[in-house]
């Protein structure tokens, strides 16, 4: 009786643990968040889930607006990383802030910033596919707007 019981604990934190390996949604691994700083500066912020991370060349941005270019997007240093994946690759862990230029011939009410990234999940050995997200950014409103993905 005793065995049955041990081993029926034993089985169900088994299962239990099995349960919250499950990997995260890409929403909850990979948590960008796009403001304005000021009206020809956007920052594209990702909160990384522990133990995920996300690589620096599969970063692309684009923006939607009348004559609105986006200048060379500025990187903070990532850290090189041996990937079973891709090979060695720049990734972020944790945090990583990119800063946006923008130009215009007008000047610049609002943007629609197009982002596509991919990241990885590292305790459980799978790579997300390339996400997207549209963010529409109000640029009256500078260092205190935020975009939302729809």
């Amino acid at each position: 009786m005793k065995v049955i019981w041990v081993a029926t604990m034993w089985l169900s934190l088994c299962c239990a643990a099995a349960g919250t390996d499950e990997p995260l949604e890409p929403e909850q691994a990979f948590q960008l968040s796009v403001r304005a700083i000021n009206r020809t500066t956007l920052e594209a912020r990702w909160r990384i889930a522990d133990g995920c991370y996300l690589y620096r060349d599969k970063i692309r941005f684009s923006a939607d607006g009348t004559g609105i270019r986006l200048g060379a997007p500025r990187f903070p240093l990532a850290e090189v990383h041996q990937d079973p994946f891709f090979g060695t690759a720049a990734i972020y862990r944790g945090e990583a802030t990119v800063v946006l230029p923008l130009s215009s011939t007008e000047s610049i009410r609002s943007v629609g910033l197009r982002v596509q990234f991919q990241g990885c999940d590292g305790k459980r050995g799978i790579c997300y596919p390339v996400a997207t997200r549209y963010m529409a950014i109000d640029m009256t409103e500078s260092a205190s707007s935020s975009g939302a993905s729809p």
